[in-house]
């Protein structure tokens, strides 16, 4: 979660750079397009040691203007100083026309991914400009060790972790039989739920597509819900079995469905 903290500030300090006039110093701000994708000019502009936006970071912007003059997109190249501190070579932010950022992209250094594992991050932003969603693209180096190739967060209204989503590789969907893994969270950064999304594979021999699990406070497993494939359904009359735990982890009661929903004896 820090790292998401941290890119929040970094993104109100993106937008700064550029409120921010410096045309006392020694910027220099070249037209490269006049007739962008968004109906408008992009200017580039470069920064000099003696500028506030270098010294706060940022050596070059890119900016994308739409038909009304109005900022749409902003690419920020970063110096050196400032990669050494947080790894970020390139940020690239869209905006709604009002100054309102929608959407930040944050490109980190070779070296900082091989460290982290994290090559590309995106951070989603509502009207309020609060964080709703955050995707975390990791290395082919990490997916390879770890199994997991992408992982999305959903953040609730005090931007606090609630929806993780786990995608991962085939080599390791195919050893765990898993391809989703989705946890869900509550206010106190419990886990409440987790549901796992099997493959094909899996589902085709045994029957099982999904699996729920639901959790207490302290992390025990109170209930499972199996969901079965429509050819398991049709040969066994079972849509869907749920078990309940006792808090040693025995299974305690068992339920059976069928595909209407009934409890079968």
């Amino acid at each position: 979660m820090k790292t998401y903290k941290l890119e929040k500030i970094v993104c109100i300090l993106l937008i700064l750079f550029t409120v921010i006039s410096t045309g006392v110093f020694a910027e220099t701000k070249t037209v490269i397009n006049k007739r962008n994708e968004y109906g408008g000019k992009t200017i580039m502009t470069a920064y000099s040691q003696h500028d506030g936006e270098y010294k706060r970071g940022v050596s070059k912007d890119i900016v994308y203007l739409d038909s009304k003059e109005k900022k749409i997109k902003m690419e920020l190249f970063h110096t050196d100083e400032s990669i050494i501190i947080d790894g970020v070579s390139k940020s690239i932010m869209y905006l709604d026309g009002n100054w309102k950022r929608m959407i930040t992209e944050r490109y980190f250094t070779d070296e900082y991914a091989g460290k982290n594992g994290i090559s590309k991050s995106i951070i989603y932003f509502d009207n309020n400009g609060k964080m709703v969603k955050g995707d975390r693209y990791f290395t082919d180096e990490y997916a390879r060790k770890n199994g997991v190739l992408k992982n999305i967060m959903y953040f609730d209204s005090k931007e606090k972790a609630a929806i993780m989503e786990f995608y991962y590789t085939d080599e390791h969907a195919r050893k765990d039989r898993i391809s989703k893994n989705i946890m869900y969270f509550d206010s106190n950064g419990n886990k409440m739920i987790t549901e796992s999304c099997y493959t094909d594979e899996h589902a085709r021999k045994s029957g099982i597509s999904k699996n729920i699990m639901y959790f207490d406070g302290s992390g025990k497993a109170i209930k499972s819900e199996h969901f079965h494939t429509d050819e398991f359904t049709r040969k066994k009359r079972v849509s869907k079995s749920i078990m309940y735990f006792d808090s040693n982890g025995k299974v305690v009661i068992t339920e059976i469905y069928d595909k209407n929903g009934r409890l079968l004896e």
